[in-house]
């Protein structure tokens, strides 16, 4: 399991794809940042993607609080600038000055701080599933109501959270998608647990007291961007009469990407792609389609062979 130290003396975890046993320099690196609560095995779809590794190394990492990364918890609010901070720190240990990035919903938020404070080493964003410039009162409502039930165990002897908050993180995550039932499993393994209230606390206020970038972050950043989001491509009155029966995001809705979409005032280079059906989690439940869409806008940057 490789491991690298920053200069703060904070020690991550990192993996290459399972064929690949060290950076191969000759190559440019995609750095890929996992979401909330699982670790970066959650994005061996793109890790371990056949067309992808032929013209990248990809490196994923365990931010902060997640897998075997071995950061100190504190008791401060999630803090992205600080993350954001701590990643570039990895890339320079690694000795990696310029890389690609891929990052899904945290991950997306994470990449788009890394590229406002280091804009000349973020050569691209591609980012799935990225919440919107600020969140909804109505989902910081929802977040902090969710935060004080998390106060509580499952109450059925084990450290679980509230069975309410797993069956709401299933919904959130993969909607009615069969791997649904891998949201459990995985929880089990993660820091999210009754018994961790200073993870608990970090998880929520990254949600509930998100910090929206400026519009001058967003107008610092210039390379270019793919955004990949569930959806559908009907009306809105039409999504509202069908949402009971799809996958797509259900907390943030198709307005979002376009919002983001809308803040990058200057990116010359930039695409929207929607994920037919997918949910939040379509890196993993729709990965077919993501890396797919993340190769051809790649190979359009001359960056990718076909």
């Amino acid at each position: 399991m490789p491991y690298i130290k920053t200069s703060d003396d904070l020690t991550f975890h990192y993996a290459l794809p399972s064929f690949q046993a060290s950076i191969d320099p000759q190559k440019p690196t995609m750095l890929l940042l996992h979401p909330r609560i699982f670790d970066l095995h959650v994005l061996d779809p793109q890790l371990n993607c056949e067309r992808l590794s032929k013209g990248f190394n990809l490196l994923a990492v365990d931010h902060h609080w997640h897998g075997l990364t071995k950061v100190p918890m504190d008791s401060d609010l999630y803090d992205f600038k600080r993350v954001a901070k701590d990643l570039l720190a990895v890339m320079d240990a690694l000795k990696i000055t310029q890389f690609h990035l891929f990052g899904v919903q945290v991950g997306a938020i994470l990449g788009l701080r890394m590229a406002t404070m280091a804009p000349n080493r973020i050569l691209s964003l591609l980012l799935c599933s990225t919440p919107p410039p600020q969140e909804s009162p109505q989902n910081v409502q929802t977040y902090r109501a969710m935060r004080e039930v998390c106060r509580d165990s499952a109450g059925d002897g084990t450290d679980s959270i509230p069975q309410e908050i797993v069956n709401a993180g299933k919904w959130i995550y993969f909607g009615s998608h069969k791997d649904a039932e891998l949201f459990p499993i995985w929880l089990k393994t993660s820091n999210l647990k009754a018994s961790n209230q200073e993870y608990v606390e970090k998880f929520f206020s990254s949600l509930y007291a998100r910090e929206p970038m400026s519009d001058a972050e967003w107008a610092s950043i210039t390379c270019p961007v793919l955004l990949m989001h569930g959806g559908k491509y009907f009306s809105h009155f039409i999504i509202n009469l069908i949402t009971q029966f799809t996958d797509d995001d259900r907390v943030y809705p198709l307005d979002d990407v376009h919002a983001n979409n809308a803040k990058l005032v200057n990116v010359s280079f930039k695409q929207v792609k929607i994920v037919k059906g997918a949910p939040m989690f379509a890196s993993w439940t729709h990965s077919a389609a993501v890396n797919t869409y993340l190769c051809d806008f790649l190979q359009e940057l001359g960056v990718l062979k076909g």
